[in-house]
């Protein structure tokens, strides 16, 4: 579990997943749209508070 904050995120993602963020999220979207291949389903998984995921969300919306 991750409390939502970046450093750590990417951290874990590019150390556990060999992913960067983009591709994670991507990877993720994909295969919650149903839009996925079964080597997708094969990696990790990095699971957060939707509360801080949500937060995070409505920040970088606000930045763009």
């Amino acid at each position: 579990m991750c409390d939502g904050s970046m450093a750590p995120i990417q951290s874990v993602i590019q150390s556990f997943f060999k992913e960067n963020l983009q591709s994670d999220l991507d990877r993720c979207f994909l295969i919650a749209s149903g839009q996925y291949t079964h080597s997708m389903t094969e990696l990790p998984f990095l699971h957060m508070c939707a509360r801080h995921f949500m937060k995070n969300a409505r920040t970088i919306a606000k930045e763009k």
